[in-house]
């Protein structure tokens, strides 16, 4: 698979889009840090030593916005989800996290301890 260059020199919508398409989950606030970084001069001396392009690369942009995530609590687990059942039931979950994962181990009997 090649690495494509991904042009940030955008408007707004289109850094949300890109976030959106790319699946980076990042807000518009760190998608116009990533477009202040690319269109700075990024120290174009070691990204052509280095055989890279004046635009971002896919590879790039994505080892940002994995560095940005919170790893193992990523912030798209702590969102507020507004989800609609089967039988149209509308139920609004705020952070995943909480809700299932931490709430689950604070419910737990733990009935391994003695």
């Amino acid at each position: 698979m090649d690495v494509c260059p991904i042009d940030l020199a955008v408007s707004d919508d289109e850094l949300l889009c890109i976030s959106r398409e790319r699946l980076l989950a990042l807000t518009l606030a760190e998608m116009k840090a990533l477009q202040a970084y690319f269109s700075s001069d990024r120290g174009d001396c070691r990204a052509a030593k280095n055989g890279l392009g004046a635009l971002a690369t896919d590879v790039e942009v994505e080892v940002l916005a994995q560095t940005w995530s919170e790893h193992c609590k990523h912030k798209i687990f702590n969102a507020e989800i507004e989800y609609t059942d089967e039988r149209g039931e509308r139920t609004r979950i705020c952070s995943l996290f909480d809700t299932y994962i931490k709430g689950a181990t604070g419910r737990s009997e733990r009935s391994w301890e003695a």
